[in-house]
């Protein structure tokens, strides 16, 4: 399987934990318009990659189409760091989500030193899906990933 379909596989199945989880109760998910437990109102996701180029931006490029397929459904933001090592980066990207409401934040986290900003946008509230890689420290709602080792 090419990169770019394994990086949209993965996109497209972290958005519809993503949904799932909007619609479960809890946490920071949209408000229930309705007894029924439907709303009109979109989930406010934030994908954060650990850089661009090859897999991240067919992992962005992923997330766009799917909030393009799903309109009503999700209001995305993507941020990308310059390097796959800027720790303090994706720190700020984090608690920049939680600042600006995300309710769900799609990450591949760059490592152990963004457990405490994970842990404190949970406490806040907001859904964590990680894709790619998990980090301990961190129990996120979902996880999605490919086999890198059967490719």
């Amino acid at each position: 399987m090419s990169t770019r379909l394994k990086a949209l596989v993965v996109l497209g199945a972290g958005a519809m934990l993503i949904t799932a989880c909007g619609s479960s109760g809890g946490g920071a998910a949209a408000p229930s318009g309705s007894e029924s437990g439907a709303t009109n109102e979109k989930i406010k996701v934030t994908l954060l990659t650990k850089a661009t180029g090859g897999f991240w931006d067919a992992m962005i490029a992923g997330a766009k189409q799917y909030e393009t397929d799903h309109p009503d459904d999700i209001e995305l933001t993507t941020n990308a760091c310059k390097t796959n090592d800027d720790t303090p980066c994706q720190i700020a990207q984090i608690q920049d989500a939680v600042t600006k409401g995300a309710q769900a934040i799609v990450i591949s986290p760059m490592g152990v030193g963004v457990t405490d900003a994970l842990n404190e946008a949970q406490q806040a509230g907001v859904r964590i899906v990680f894709v790619d890689n998990t980090i301990p420290g961190v129990v996120p709602d979902a996880v999605a990933s490919t086999n890198n080792v059967k490719g």
